[in-house]
């Protein structure tokens, strides 16, 4: 028993340390908005706006989103004007709770 209590004791904060913060999730969102972009075509147009939108959208959604801090974890939520998107931040992970994602995170 002592040794399941100090194991959970372990994890909690292991996950305590690693719970994301507001930056990672705008971080994570640009790296998903990259990707996205990167994938859609080789021109020059999309290498520009590949350059230089996710700059502009990280500054636009640090102002979008509102955490939710639960010590181990935390929820994100990105507000979209009609539609709204949560997240799990969890250790390094971001886990969408909808199926339909913005610019198909």
């Amino acid at each position: 028993m002592k040794k399941f209590i100090v194991f959970f004791i372990l994890i909690a904060g292991i996950l305590v340390f690693t719970n994301p913060d507001s930056e990672d999730f705008t971080s994570y969102v640009k790296q998903r908005m990259e990707r996205k972009i990167s994938d859609s075509g080789d021109d020059a147009v999309t290498d520009f706006v590949a350059k230089n939108l996710p700059e502009l959208a990280e500054g636009v959604v640090a102002k979008m989103v509102e955490r939710r801090n639960f010590l181990v974890y935390s929820v994100y939520e990105l507000d979209m004007g009609r539609n709204s998107y949560r997240y799990i931040g969890i250790g390094t992970f971001f886990i969408p709770l909808q199926k339909d994602q913005p610019f198909n995170l």
